[in-house]
């Protein structure tokens, strides 16, 4: 776009977790491209509004991009620059706000970015009732949410139900956990023996393009997740008709191949099966969380076809 004089300046602002990780040591500073991050690349931004004893599942909004919406709001953004905006976010949200690629941008009006008829002269003042509060890391906050829904149960039937959904997740985190570290293991082997050269983060994004296709073909898609977790609880309650204990032993997530010293065969509790009324649908924040690490694993040199083994070899 830059080469094909597609845009003059150009500013993003982007809301996600780890979104840091966009663009650190990657984006030029010399295309007029300014990007303001809601966290910087090894953590997770914050949802907010995630008001206690209300039944939304969710919350209302996240913390960086309601804050630059209220700033842009209270301030002439004729004369409130890039930077002042950045500022304001960064003093109000819970995560490290930053700024990559070409500063000088930060100097101009924010009214250069956002356009509108008299848009300058729309400032207001934002209710003290409308600020930032109750917020919760956004890769967390579907279980805080389950939590609180399970204490403010009406009825047995209701916290049953919740405690079913609630087990649901922590079972799919458990998941995710334990696939993380056996890669992670893995890595750890390849390089304990070799001798792995680092690149830099340009550098690794082939790397982590191999391995992230790999991992998105062979292991937790939403639809996949959702199909392995539903598996997952019908072994559950076979095995609960044999056995009276809340601890069983569960196949590995791609055979059960006892005599494989390879195999994968961590522990989970079984409590209860999938009730048709629990939500079906289901978000992968703890997969999103571990996804850095494969940023990781190619800066710090590993082979990338090493890791491709790993993840077949657990997930396909």
């Amino acid at each position: 776009m830059y080469r094909n004089r597609q845009y003059k300046r150009m500013l993003l602002l982007i809301e996600a977790c780890y979104s840091g990780s966009m663009f650190e040591d990657l984006l030029p500073e010399n295309i007029n491209v300014l990007a303001l991050t809601a966290a910087n690349s090894r953590e997770s931004s914050y949802g907010t509004f995630c008001r206690p004893g209300y039944d939304l599942r969710t919350c209302l909004a996240d913390e960086f991009s309601y804050g630059w919406m209220i700033a842009a709001t209270e301030n002439n953004v004729g004369t409130f620059t890039v930077y002042n905006l950045y500022n304001t976010v960064r003093r109000k949200i819970h995560s490290h706000a930053m700024m990559y690629g070409d500063w000088t941008l930060a100097s101009l009006p924010l009214g250069q970015f956002i356009t509108g008829t008299h848009f300058e002269n729309s400032r207001r003042t934002v209710r003290k009732s409308c600020e930032i509060k109750d917020s919760i890391k956004s890769t967390e906050a579907h279980i805080v949410s389950m939590r609180k829904r399970l204490s403010n149960a009406n009825s047995e039937e209701e916290k049953r139900l919740t405690e079913i959904e609630l087990e649901r997740m922590l079972h799919r985190k458990a998941v995710v956990q334990k696939t993380f570290d056996y890669l992670e293991e893995r890595a750890a082997q390849y390089e304990t023996n070799n001798s792995p050269v680092t690149r830099t983060r340009a550098e690794a994004v082939d790397c982590y393009i191999e391995i992230h296709k790999s991992f998105k073909k062979h292991c937790f898609t939403i639809q996949k997740l959702s199909q392995y977790l539903l598996i997952f609880y019908e072994y559950c309650i076979r095995s609960s008709q044999k056995m009276k204990t809340g601890m069983i032993s569960t196949p590995s997530l791609r055979h059960s191949r006892t005599n494989d010293r390879n195999s994968y065969t961590p522990e989970y509790r079984c409590r209860a099966p999938i009730s048709e009324h629990t939500t079906s649908s289901l978000n992968t924040p703890e997969v999103i969380e571990h996804l850095v690490k494969f940023d990781d694993m190619c800066t710090r040199g590993v082979d990338p076809k090493v890791i491709v083994h790993a993840i077949e070899t657990v997930c396909a």
